[in-house]
């Protein structure tokens, strides 16, 4: 029921982290993958192609804040393979852990052009070009969208902007029975993560070197299931919506955190 086979797809950010994840767990199901990044994705994509049974992957240069550049990728694939099925929109960044007043006004807009203003970007221009009825658009948003966090305002509103702009283009693009869809990942074990719990170990007086002490903290202490998710976990709930399986499900916002937003 998973099977993608015969599907061509476009994963942002692909280069590495969530997106290569994603892009691994298409390409196994059958999928044709188009490994986006603003840095090289070849090492993405040559991965892709030593997966057993897989169509493989290609890498393509991408700057989603360039919406010209956007639509000229798009573009050049459905010349290439003549259908475009799935678009993961994954590129995005982080924040530096602060408070809101301590923020300068370029760093907040370059978390809120980046995580919205280029998945809107994506949005719009796959919107017109995506097959009907296998079309599908999945934008990774974050629990953080879903719930606040303290120190993390441009990076919460960036991601309740993606789950917003999901259900405004699901309803927009269900007559042509392609389903828009977000998933919002929980603490993931990422280079991002990672470096995000080094800032907060610095914050705390711990050092840099406290990061990983204070991630297993937080871990134990507020994910209900134990452990943090890993780029696996993403990718097999992207393949699963990309999927016939999932072909009545639209507008959705995933929560994809081991029950962190629970509490």
């Amino acid at each position: 029921m998973t099977s993608l086979d015969g599907r061509v797809a476009l994963v942002t950010g692909a280069a590495r982290g969530l997106g290569l994840g994603i892009a691994r767990e298409l390409a196994s199901a059958g999928a044709l993958v188009y490994c986006a990044d603003l840095t090289s994705a070849d090492s993405a994509a040559a991965e892709l192609q030593q997966i057993q049974g897989s169509p493989g992957g290609l890498s393509v240069w991408l700057d989603i804040l360039d919406r010209s550049a956007v639509a000229a990728t798009l573009d050049g694939i459905l010349e290439t393979e003549g259908r475009l099925d799935i678009v993961v929109n994954n590129a995005g960044v982080g924040q530096q852990f602060a408070p809101l007043h301590e923020l300068d006004q370029g760093s907040i807009e370059h978390v809120l052009n980046v995580n919205l203003i280029g998945t809107l970007n994506c949005c719009a221009e796959a919107a017109t070009r995506i097959a009907d009825g296998t079309g599908r658009i999945i934008n990774i948003a974050s629990h953080y969208g879903l719930v606040g966090r303290a120190n993390y305002a441009p990076y919460c509103a960036s991601k309740a902007g993606v789950i917003a702009l999901t259900q405004a283009l699901a309803l927009e693009l269900a007559a042509r029975r392609i389903t828009v869809n977000s998933i919002c990942p929980g603490t993931m074990l990422t280079d991002m993560v990672r470096d995000a719990y080094e800032q907060r170990a610095i914050v705390a007086g711990l050092g840099a070197v406290g990061g990983p002490e204070l991630l297993a903290s937080f871990t134990s202490d507020t994910i209900p299931l134990g452990r943090t998710g890993s780029p696996s976990d993403v990718g097999r709930m992207a393949a699963w919506i990309a999927s016939d399986a999932a072909s009545f499900t639209t507008g959705a916002a995933f929560n994809l955190s081991g029950g962190e937003t629970l509490y």
